[in-house]
């Protein structure tokens, strides 16, 4: 059996990383896909655990305390270019999309969710970045 890919969830809401163990622990059993999640609760939290283990893709909020999402992006491009970055945001719904799109392009990211997440978009995105097959 292949390894599983690992996703580093970074959110200082418990609800929020619990809602990813949630969803992944469930495609797991459902043999969609075989993904092992890490978590963080800010940016220092996140470079330590990623100095111990390197995840394939990093899922960040951006409002967090210690080390917010944009410094810890900053501190990922300078250690690891290509890295796939995901931010979740609860950033008011009235930022054109413009500004995220903008905020994307400076920080390199590969995709910017707004919350409330859809569990099938975020799978999509994540299947499709991590070019991942199918479980059989």
């Amino acid at each position: 059996m292949t390894r599983p890919f690992t996703i580093l969830v970074v959110d200082d809401s418990p609800r929020i990383r619990e809602m990813f163990v949630d969803w992944f622990s469930t495609a797991k059993k459902m043999k969609i896909v075989d993904i092992e999640i890490m978590e963080a609760i800010n940016g220092v939290d996140a470079l330590e655990k990623i100095a111990v283990k390197m995840p394939n893709l990093v899922i960040t909020d951006i409002m967090m305390p210690l080390m917010n999402g944009y410094q810890l992006i900053e501190k990922l491009r300078m250690l690891y270019e290509k890295l796939p970055i995901i931010i979740i945001t609860g950033i008011d719904g009235d930022v054109p999309q413009k500004e995220l799109t903008e905020m994307g392009e400076r920080y390199r990211i590969d995709w910017i969710f707004r919350k409330p997440l859809s569990m099938t978009s975020v799978f999509t995105k994540i299947k499709s970045l991590l070019a991942m097959p199918a479980i059989r």
